[in-house]
């Protein structure tokens, strides 16, 4: 299972109500879905900054007729009416209102707050909480961040999303994203798509620097599927004698002593060709970098496999 399908695995079980955390890369939907959870009138939302205050949260005092009346911030008739709470930005809440978000996302079992007016409320049944934000967990304080019980990283934009694009930019969006290595947002993706429908190739033109961002994306993600497609194997094993041998019909790739060292670290046939082709023609910076890069993905592909085997152990 992927992190989305984890996701809306957890929001349709019924027995559990967890209080989840999105997080990760800007414009892959995170707000999108978490409202869509909800029927529209079963849903409260709210964006925090800086400026946001407390009586946001909580409620305020508000004039009317002659005198004044208590009018309930957007979190507590969350939990008066027991219906989901979306907290979008929630890294980007001031000191004090994440303060209250402690409060506030307690254990239902033993979450109070009592209101400026004097009032104590508590969550009634059916109170739910997403969060989202673009940066990272260690930018929340710690006793906030574990107060979610489910945090998902959210590294690519939700299939709904993708299909939103022009269907010949879909598996090349879809595979970009998998190497973590975009220039440009999903959003601006979506611009040029809507773009390209009216104006052709000259969309590459209003786009004027961005152009080149885009490009560069869409190649990646092309360069992603090659890979995918083509007949390379992981070679994670410790007589690399014996794979190159495997390899017979190969011969000419193993010249090159770190060639040893490449494939004992994981490297497929594939990626040691490309560095192959980059030792043969770059500097030796531009070959460091080569290396740099087939070591990020070794290592990202590895986790990969070890979060799907930990997924399917727990059967989610």
């Amino acid at each position: 299972m992927n992190t989305w399908e984890i996701f809306e695995a957890v929001v349709k079980a019924k027995k559990i109500n967890p209080r989840i955390l999105l997080y990760g890369v800007p414009g892959t939907g995170k707000t999108t879905q978490a409202n869509k959870t909800a029927k529209e009138d079963d849903v409260y939302n709210i964006t925090v900054n800086e400026e946001s205050s407390v009586a946001e949260i909580l409620g305020m005092w508000i004039p009317k007729d002659n005198s004044f009346k208590w009018m309930n911030g957007v979190a507590i008739r969350a939990w008066l009416e027991g219906k989901l709470l979306v907290i979008n930005e929630i890294d980007k809440a001031s000191g004090s209102v994440l303060t209250i978000l402690n409060a506030l996302l307690d254990d239902q079992s033993v979450a109070k707050i009592t209101l400026p007016k004097g009032k104590t409320v508590k969550p009634v049944k059916g109170f739910r909480v997403i969060a989202t934000m673009n940066g990272e967990i260690e930018d929340l304080p710690e006793s906030l961040s574990d107060r979610f019980d489910l945090k998902l990283n959210i590294e690519s934009p939700h299939p709904d999303a993708i299909k939103s694009l022009p269907e010949d930019l879909r598996d090349l969006v879809d595979a970009a994203y998998s190497r973590k290595q975009l220039s440009v947002s999903f959003r601006e993706i979506q611009a040029f798509g809507k773009l390209r429908e009216t104006l052709g190739d000259d969309a590459y033109i209003v786009f004027g620097d961005m152009a080149n961002d885009i490009k560069a994306t869409l190649k990646l993600g092309k360069r992603e599927i090659d890979d995918e497609s083509s007949d390379d194997v992981p070679l994670v094993h410790e007589d690399v004698d014996t794979l190159v041998r495997y390899y017979d019909n190969t011969d000419e790739l193993f010249e090159e002593p770190y060639i040893k060292v490449l494939l004992s670290c994981g490297a497929t046939i594939g990626e040691t060709t490309m560095v192959r082709r980059i030792f043969q023609v770059a500097d030796d910076d531009n070959f460091t970098k080569a290396i740099d890069n087939l070591h990020y993905q070794i290592v990202r592909r590895i986790k990969r496999e070890q979060r799907r085997d930990i997924r399917e152990a727990v059967n989610l």
